[in-house]
């Protein structure tokens, strides 16, 4: 196990631990004050839970060359499967951040991270990056063409690594909400 991933399960389980009553108190956001706490803090540990599973799962699957994924069908199936559940609960969670804080609903599963990030809840860098790797979401979900596989191997790394920011981020964001 990573120790960014260590490090992101221990948050989600004090944020876990706060919701149940068991952790102490911590400040509003800096960068919004008034902010009230009306995100489901369960519904987006389970959501973060379960990315973070499925981030490593597809850390495992990446084979040490393209070659490699080129001649194994069944692991291409199962690095995309993870990529896609990964980056669907990221994007849910997304959503129901910016639905349940009353910020909107995004129109898009990529705007759902500019929003969060116009609310500080990420940094633009980590915003502009993730609307751009929800996109490959599309493209595995609705097959609207075959997949870059070697495009996939290369960029892998990277877009996990953003989606750990996301984890760790969001993690300190709920940390930060009053009541938390």
């Amino acid at each position: 196990m990573t120790s960014a991933r260590v490090a992101i399960l221990g948050a989600v389980f004090s944020a876990s631990l706060g919701m149940m009553g068991c952790g102490g108190g911590s400040t509003p956001p800096a960068q919004n004050p008034t902010t009230t706490q009306t995100a489901d803090k369960e519904l987006v540990v389970r959501k973060l839970t379960v990315m973070l599973e499925h981030i490593e799962r597809a850390r495992r699957r990446r084979p040490a060359d393209l070659e490699m994924l080129r001649a194994d069908v069944d692991r291409q199936d199962a690095l995309v499967m993870s990529l896609l559940v990964a980056l669907q609960e990221a994007t849910d969670i997304a959503f129901h951040v910016a639905a349940d804080e009353g910020w909107g609903v995004a129109a898009s599963n990529a705007e759902a991270f500019t929003l969060l990030a116009s609310r500080g809840v990420i940094d633009s860098e980590l915003g502009a990056a993730l609307a751009t790797t929800v996109r490959l979401r599309n493209r595995i979900a609705h097959g609207y063409a075959t997949l870059d596989l070697e495009r996939i191997w290369k960029e892998l790394p990277d877009g996990l690594a953003h989606l750990e920011r996301f984890g760790s981020a969001l993690t300190r964001w709920m940390d930060a909400l009053p009541g938390a």
